[in-house]
């Protein structure tokens, strides 16, 4: 996934180096964050196939839309914490990291 890719979707037209840098930041974040959701187990293999990447793909720039529409911890309607930052949270706290 490139840079360009995911500003088209987030409709980001800037070229500031602290946007640019958390937008990588994102890219980044969301794809350890599909892979720790899935499991590792088999992700290389099945990235491969062209149903599933098209699928990861979508999930990931869903999650950097959110995370860049969304820069805080908790909710609006609610304090409650979001439900990605609590899936991150649960995932570092039982995922292995070799």
């Amino acid at each position: 996934m490139t840079i360009e890719e995911v500003k088209n979707f987030i409709k980001y037209d800037g070229e500031e180096a602290a946007e640019i840098e958390y937008i990588t930041e994102l890219i980044q974040t969301s794809e350890d964050y599909l892979i720790d959701a899935l499991g590792t187990e088999n992700y290389d293999i099945k990235i491969l196939n062209k149903r599933f990447e098209r699928k990861a793909r979508l999930c990931c720039l869903v999650i950097i839309q959110d995370c860049y529409d969304n820069r805080t911890f908790v909710t609006k309607d609610s304090q409650k914490i979001r439900l990605i930052i609590s899936g991150i949270l649960f995932q570092m706290q039982y995922a292995t990291y070799e």
